[in-house]
């Protein structure tokens, strides 16, 4: 069945809806009851033709409502005119049930307009029966107006509801694109570091390789050959490792060296978060063992991370800092003494929750976060695999 939008001319065959049509059945019937029971309808055939002329329209009413009142109200000229006044109590229905129309499926303009229209139809129409009279066309049209505008009002409202659903897919749509941007950002940030990490570690086993080589080019020169073969591969290694990294990282300007930081760095990361007025209690349970470069520092990160959410979310409130070891995870948690005000979803630069969620999950770990329940402050809660590579 072909989608029509209300207000619409009527197109070649257009089919009404059902709901529609049975409102147009139903008005029929109770036409033609009160025209073949109730006494004073003759010729009775004539005015259940009419009955059906005036009610069969309101099927359309979704699709030409104008179209359709102007035919109902022409109907009743007819009538008129020829001398049989359609004086029945469906009547008024009917044309409550048109202007409401004109008022709900038309836009502004043109529903102002066809309620013009009928006003001047309902005017002709009582000069024609009892000449000019102000109270009759007073009744009357005040019944119409006020089924017209309460239809303008439905309308005015389904227009603010649809602008408001359109306003807030618009939102959400601005909010995903945000949090992607932000995702993307950061995954680049984690490939910019692990490029480091990776380099730095590629470097150190060139430059050991270079030295046990030279120290075995007079005694062992079959196994210097070797190692020559090996230095070269890692050179090589590292000099693709950077030209793809280049093409991930177009905006990026430099690819250093720099071993990035760790658990180990804590101290200098905590001085400074008190340098900025934010009260820190640090907590260690079990025992602290070395980490893999690129675990050590996906453990910092999101200590940095939710620290500095601390300082940006929930001023003045103090933080605890806890790092736990177990035989085969680490556990971090990060609590503050604020309001329970969560960071968004997707700060600027590409931290917070999502990034700590990227560096995490790259390692097989998993992070929560939330209110707590008997303090208030928010807490971000990571675990990481100490078996992962």
């Amino acid at each position: 069945m072909p989608q029509v939008q209300a207000g619409t001319s009527l197109p070649k065959g257009a089919i009404p809806a059902r709901p529609d049509a049975a409102v147009a059945v139903g008005a029929l019937v109770l036409a033609q009851l009160e025209t073949w029971l109730v006494d004073g309808y003759e010729p009775r055939l004539g005015y259940a033709l009419a009955a059906a002329a005036m009610t069969l329209p309101l099927a359309w009413r979704r699709i030409a409502p104008i179209t359709m009142c102007l035919l109902i109200f022409s109907i009743l000229v007819a009538m008129d005119l020829a001398g049989h006044p359609l004086d029945s109590a469906y009547v008024m229905m009917v044309l409550i049930l048109a202007l409401y129309a004109v008022g709900a499926y038309r836009d502004r303009r043109a529903s102002v307009a066809g309620w013009i229209a009928a006003m001047a139809l309902l005017a002709a129409l009582i000069i024609i029966e009892a000449g000019p009279g102000l109270g009759d066309f007073l009744f009357v049209g005040s019944i119409a107006t006020g089924a017209w505008a309460v239809g303008s009002v439905v309308r005015s409202r389904s227009e603010e509801n649809a602008a408001l659903v359109m306003r807030t897919t618009e939102l959400e749509e601005d909010r995903e694109a945000l949090v992607a941007n932000a995702l993307a950002e950061e995954r680049a940030h984690i490939a910019r570091e692990l490029h480091d990490v990776i380099a730095h570690s590629v470097s150190v086993v060139v430059v050991q390789t270079a030295a046990v080589r030279r120290r075995l080019q007079r005694d062992h020169p079959e196994e210097a050959v070797q190692l020559e073969a090996i230095e070269q591969t890692a050179r090589q290694a590292m000099q693709e490792m950077r030209r793809l990294l280049g093409i991930l990282l177009a905006r990026e300007t430099s690819l250093g060296l720099t071993p990035q930081p760790g658990l180990g760095d804590l101290p200098t990361l905590l001085a400074q978060m008190r340098e900025s007025g934010l009260q820190i209690e640090f907590q260690v349970e079990g025992e602290p063992r070395p980490l893999p470069v690129g675990l050590d520092l996906v453990a910092y990160r999101v200590i940095q991370e939710a620290l500095v959410n601390v300082l940006k979310h929930a001023s003045g409130a103090a933080a605890t800092v806890v790092t736990a070891y177990a035989d085969d995870e680490l556990s971090i948690r990060v609590s503050d003494s604020g309001n329970g005000q969560p960071p968004t979803a997707a700060d600027p630069g590409g931290h917070g929750l999502v990034g700590m969620r990227e560096r995490v999950l790259l390692y097989g770990g998993s992070v929560s976060s939330g209110v707590e329940s008997s303090g208030g402050g928010f807490t971000v809660r990571a675990r990481l695999p100490l078996g992962a590579t």
